[in-house]
């Protein structure tokens, strides 16, 4: 993609850097931290030769960054860059759009469930987290709200880099989340895997007002840390039944 000399507005030039059919898609990928080529090619329908032709023109427009690494076999990396972060809060809204959209009589695309289950993890205040400890045990722990939540497919938390919980993620990543709601006895168990994050613009974009009572030495601080939830699966409980759905 070539940028013009002149726009008649800063919209269309913004369009024109996101417009390609998978650029969104990539730059929605990327917000959960660095990602290898491989990883980028799980995104459903896309093929290598676009997939690259893409990443070239988000280097080349400065939103995204590649990282190569001496190492044998050669190890290369994407991520978003600091002007890359800026687009993210675009695509929040944009994604709120789109399903603002479908509740008004546009195309259908998720599940009465998956909604009903949206709505429940929306309203809590706290949620349990599911490990493995290393003799293959569960470990449940109750941890406060999500920072970030995109659907039932995506969740964000914050929590210290030397937590236990932490430890377990990095040798397991299998992962469990429970959302309940104790006035209508509905819950929700999602499950996945966990992602431990240092990335320092995603920390970033999580930090939230008054973290600083959890991590003294703020947004850098070493034992600050995201964990990246990625559901697999779900299943929905109301009225005393049961129904699970897969995430695609």
């Amino acid at each position: 993609m070539k940028i013009r000399e002149e726009y008649t507005c800063p919209l269309e030039l913004a369009t024109d850097l996101i417009s390609a059919k998978w650029k969104t898609i990539i730059l929605w990928e990327l917000k959960s931290g660095e990602k290898r080529l491989r990883d980028l090619k799980k995104i459903k329908n896309i093929n290598e030769k676009m997939l690259i032709q893409h990443l070239s023109e988000l280097i080349g427009a400065g939103l995204i960054e590649k990282t190569d690494y001496n190492t044998y076999p050669l190890k290369t990396e994407y991520s978003l860059s600091k002007i890359g972060e800026k687009v993210v809060p675009v695509l929040k809204e944009l994604q709120k759009f789109g399903k603002d959209y479908l509740g008004n009589g546009g195309m259908e695309m998720e599940t009465n469930i998956e909604k009903s289950a949206l709505n429940l993890i929306e309203s809590c205040k706290t949620v349990t987290i599911g490990s493995v400890d290393k003799n293959g045990y569960p470990c449940i722990k109750a941890m406060l709200a999500p920072r970030e939540i995109y659907g039932v497919k995506e969740v964000y938390f914050s929590t210290n880099t030397s937590s236990l919980r932490v430890s377990q993620f990095l040798e397991n990543s299998k992962a469990s989340l429970y959302f309940y709601n104790e006035s209508t006895f509905e819950g929700v168990q999602l499950s996945g895997e966990m992602t431990v994050i240092t990335d320092q613009n995603v920390k970033d974009r999580i930090w939230r007002d008054g973290d600083s009572l959890y991590y003294k030495l703020g947004v850098t601080d070493p034992d600050y840390c995201v964990l990246y939830f990625k559901t697999r699966k779900g299943r929905f409980y109301s009225n005393f039944s049961s129904t699970d759905f897969v995430i695609e």
